[in-house]
């Protein structure tokens, strides 16, 4: 007659199921108890499990969720009200406290061989499991704090997690050339006498470099390194790493533990800068207020002053050279800032010709850096070759500079008209060879050493001592030129190649970033060794050879 009727009095077994599976595992109460928050705790749990034994869904059993909760709530409830008060009478709700075994399909593997944090020395490192196929955090990932990936061990992530060892061990043995792989053969079990070697031992290597060591013994047989393809491997089975910041932010990821140290080595030294100078940074000093600055402090930082502008600060440094560099150009601003009314006088008149007056717009950027280059370093000559590191020295040396400034500005602008002289020649004899099909190359060569030579900021680049007898690089390259005129080809080509073969390594590297004062020092050697190979008879300014360029130029990361 179309009349509602109370299901439950209808078929009382059947309404128990549909208030079961609807009702409270299907989201149709309105008021929560703390069962279902556990039992959400332990669907998250179980899902972890899934990810790590990579049989996502093949785990949790909603089947058995409803059979235990079917058990557990008295066949007579089908209805919210009699659920609530059935619920919150006496421990009933205790009963419905799931264990993860209530909740999956069968047994479940050990998982003690799937950890949630890997031990290494005294050092744990948590990692986390994703079966995420096709994207980059698929599989084993070690999650590090930015601050643990100094000296987290590069090789640890290849040795995975124990129950994931075995697979790529065997996989890596399936990777060796034919020959070798026979003669390991059946691959499945030296991967199992190989784990069962390891079982209880830390390892201090790659895990490539012990399987090599492991196989060359039971074979008989060297195996080299080489003949793995650890990167043939499924990705669920190439473990990563991934740093974060102390924010939560993903800083990288990556398989290679080196690659990420190299992505991050900025921010790294940018961080323990901003540590180091809490206790050194300094701002706004227009007189000596720093005290006595060392070279090098006891925690092995590099304190130098800092040219602010209108003022002079005081940082730590991490490389010697930056530090250096900025101390120069602190050091020169408080002359400059001390001794204001000297400077003023030499810069309305600074001694250059009729020649430098008129090149000096040409060879200017447009900034008018040229003029100032010029006065900074007659400072930095005046101020002497160390720049002082305490107030005292500083008072001396600047009384002293105040009377040698003009000196200093005329020694610097006489080398600026000498190199200009030169600079003018070499560049017609480039432009007149720059198509000769045989000298075409050493035009080429010439433009590279005038490009380092000349670019923006030359003159501070190259200081004051440098600067004076700065011309001499100029004459080198025109005696260069001259024996070109005298003497076979052939042997500008074999002194040419000689010094191209670190040359090349450099200059790309030096234009990328013109501002590295450790690739100044080694333009620097690199022009004289030219000055020794082209010019022999020229005087050297410091002792240079081949080896010893090889070596500094190996010394410098990334070249």
């Amino acid at each position: 007659d179309g009349r509602r009727v109370f299901y439950g009095r209808v078929n009382p077994a059947e309404a128990h199921e549909v208030f079961v599976r609807e009702a409270v595992l299907g989201g149709g109460l309105r008021t929560k108890g703390a069962f279902l928050q556990h039992l959400d705790d332990v669907r998250g749990q179980v899902k972890k499990i899934e990810h790590k034994l990579r049989r996502s869904g093949g785990v949790w059993s909603e089947s058995e969720v409803f059979d235990f909760f079917l058990s557990r709530i008295p066949e007579a409830i089908c209805t919210a009200k009699a659920f609530q008060k059935w619920r919150t009478t006496g421990d009933s709700e205790k009963q419905l406290m799931v264990t993860m075994q209530d909740c999956v399909w069968g047994e479940i593997d050990d998982l003690d061989a799937f950890p949630d944090a890997v031990w290494h020395g005294e050092k744990c490192y948590e990692v986390s499991y994703a079966e995420r196929p096709g994207e980059r955090a698929d599989g084993l990932v070690f999650e590090i704090a930015v601050g643990e990936i100094v000296d987290f061990p590069d090789y640890l992530p290849s040795w995975a997690v124990r129950g994931l060892l075995e697979q790529r061990v065997y996989l890596l043995i399936r990777t060796l050339p034919k020959n070798q792989r026979q003669l390991c053969s059946p691959g499945r079990v030296a991967a199992q006498e190989f784990v069962a070697e390891w079982d209880g031992w830390e390892p201090v290597r790659f895990l490539c470099d012990e399987l090599a060591e492991f196989l060359s013994k039971r074979i008989e047989q060297r195996i080299e390194l080489g003949m793995f393809e650890p990167d043939s491997l499924p990705d669920e089975l190439r473990p990563k790493v991934r740093v974060w910041s102390e924010g939560g932010q993903e800083m990288g990821l990556s398989e290679d533990v080196a690659e990420i140290r190299r992505q991050l080595s900025g921010l790294m030294r940018e961080r323990r800068e901003i540590l180091v100078n809490e206790e050194w940074e300094m701002t706004g000093g227009e007189e000596w207020g720093f005290g006595d600055i060392p070279v090098v402090a006891e925690d092995g930082v590099f304190p130098a002053l800092v040219d602010e502008g209108e003022a002079v600060g005081m940082r730590a440094f991490l490389d010697r050279s930056q530090a250096d560099e900025s101390h120069r150009a602190g050091c020169i601003r408080l002359f400059q800032i001390e001794q204001k009314s000297q400077v003023d006088y030499v810069r309305r008149q600074l001694p250059l010709g009729m020649l430098g007056k008129m090149m000096l717009p040409v060879m200017d950027s447009g900034a008018g850096e040229l003029v100032v280059d010029l006065l900074r370093v007659a400072c930095e000559g005046a101020l002497g070759k160390e720049m002082p590191r305490t107030e005292d020295s500083f008072v001396t040396a600047a009384a002293r500079g105040k009377g040698e400034l003009y000196q200093c500005a005329s020694k610097v602008t006489g080398a600026f008209e000498l190199m200009i002289e030169s600079e003018r020649r070499i560049s017609d004899w480039i432009e007149d060879h720059r198509e000769d099909r045989h000298l075409a190359v050493v035009a080429d060569d010439l433009s590279q050493e005038l490009e380092w030579l000349l670019s923006v900021g030359f003159v501070w680049r190259a200081g004051y001592d440098r600067f004076s007898d700065y011309a001499r690089y100029f004459s080198a390259m025109e005696e260069r030129i001259k024996r070109l005129n005298s003497l076979p080809l052939f042997k500008d080509e074999e002194k040419r190649e000689r010094v191209q073969r670190h040359w090349n390594r450099w200059f790309p590297a030096w234009q990328e970033d013109p501002e590295d004062t450790v690739l100044w020092a080694a333009g620097w050697l690199l022009m004289e060794w030219r000055v020794a190979e082209f010019a022999p008879s020229f005087p050297r300014r410091v002792k240079v050879s081949e080896k010893r360029v090889e070596e500094l130029m190996d010394s410098l990361a990334g070249l």
